[in-house]
């Protein structure tokens, strides 16, 4: 069974407005069913979760395998 890392991500997790803002435009495009342009805003937030995952060692390799 799998531990609940909710306490540690958010002890570790690097707060970032470009971060926060592609993530809502992700959202908004599911919304609006434009899926090709939510997948591109996924992959381009690749380095911003990494930069804010960065202090996060116990997590990283879950969330890369997302």
């Amino acid at each position: 069974m799998s531990k609940d890392k909710r306490d540690y991500i958010v002890g570790c997790f690097k707060n970032d407005d470009d971060l926060n803002s592609t993530l809502n435009r992700v959202m908004a495009d599911y919304t609006e069913g434009d899926y090709h342009a939510a997948e591109e805003e996924w992959k381009a937030s690749k380095t911003l979760f990494d930069t804010a995952l960065s202090e996060c060692a116990e997590v990283i390799d879950d969330f890369k395998a997302l």
